[in-house]
């Protein structure tokens, strides 16, 4: 939690702190145990951690997870400039607790993030990754119990299994700024592995 913290300010991104306001952050290429991994494409090898600040960097819980997409939309991009990721490292302010095409609680985006597309090798678009700043609908869910990320994530910073998506929703239901206004606006950070201290 404390590295986690830690890095947060050493990029100037925000913090929250006191009693049950949970802080996002997914890691990639590292194991909720936090031992670091190679991030093998279409494996759930990276990281959804929240953490509580009060007074002191407490890790509330740590899942399972996938910030890339799977090789189902790598291989079949829903975009022709290929399939979408959102950029590493970054924090965004961009998603509130909704339902968006799916039946679970989830974290829907409601606001631009930076995403880049890796060129579909199969289209005739100049080479090289396209970056661009927009709503994909990269929303926060489940990828349903699934061993390999496959078809669960087109993009979508997703836990692997139902159960821990339910627990990270849990919380932040009891999360004290989305009690006093349930169209509070969730940050999320995205770290590299490589780039945490501890």
């Amino acid at each position: 939690a404390a590295a986690l913290v830690n890095y947060a300010h050493s990029q100037s991104w925000e913090v929250r702190t006191g009693k049950r306001r949970y802080n996002v952050f997914y890691v990639q290429g590292m194991f909720p145990s936090g031992i670091r991994n190679n991030n093998t494409p279409n494996k759930f090898n990276d990281s959804r951690f929240l953490v509580e600040i009060n007074p002191i960097p407490k890790l509330v819980g740590a899942w399972e997870a996938s910030i890339e997409p799977g090789n189902h939309y790598t291989k079949q991009p829903m975009n022709v400039l290929g399939a979408a990721q959102i950029k590493v490292p970054g924090q965004y302010r961009a998603w509130r607790i909704g339902k968006h095409k799916r039946r679970e609680i989830e974290l829907v985006q409601v606001a631009p993030v930076h995403i880049i597309r890796d060129f579909n090798r199969n289209s005739k678009i100049d080479k090289g990754d396209k970056k661009e700043y927009s709503i994909i609908g990269a929303n926060q869910h489940s990828g349903s119990d699934q061993k390999f990320v496959d078809n669960a994530s087109a993009g979508c910073p997703v836990g692997r299994t139902i159960k821990g998506h339910q627990e990270f929703m849990s919380y932040l239901q009891k999360d004290v700024d989305f009690q006093s206004n349930n169209n509070f606006v969730f940050s999320t950070a995205f770290i590299k592995a490589k780039n945490l201290n501890f």
